[in-house]
């Protein structure tokens, strides 16, 4: 199965897959998290908004899939530069006119390159 899907190291929202080493794979999947990315519900986007690069999508929100359809729309998904500005409700985040609002606990499951 590794060889047919070319030996992937990250699952299709950007997380590292578990146990590679035990089926005889080198392990060349980064650390979950690390210092260069930051949820977007800590980063800053101050008042005129910043631009990022998407890194991973968290498991606690892939099962719903009418956000997980919002985030693809809006252009979220791993290695998609997005703009991030502040809204009412939390966040305004997407790319080419498309954006989705997050709440801050959905925001927390999306983690960006830090700028």
């Amino acid at each position: 199965m590794l060889e047919l899907l070319r030996h992937p190291t990250e699952s299709p929202y950007g997380n590292p897959i578990p146990g590679l080493e035990e089926l005889g794979e080198k392990d060349g999947a980064d650390p979950f998290l690390d210092e260069g990315m930051v949820s977007l519900a800590d980063l800053d986007p101050g008042t005129g908004g910043k631009t990022v690069v998407v890194r991973r999508i968290g498991e606690p929100i892939q099962t719903d899939a009418q956000l997980m359809y919002t985030l693809r729309r809006a252009g979220v998904q791993p290695g998609s530069v997005v703009s991030v500005t502040e809204s009412a409700g939390g966040v305004l985040v997407g790319s080419s006119g498309e954006a989705a609002e997050l709440k801050a606990d959905v925001a927390s499951h999306v983690f960006v390159a830090k700028p």
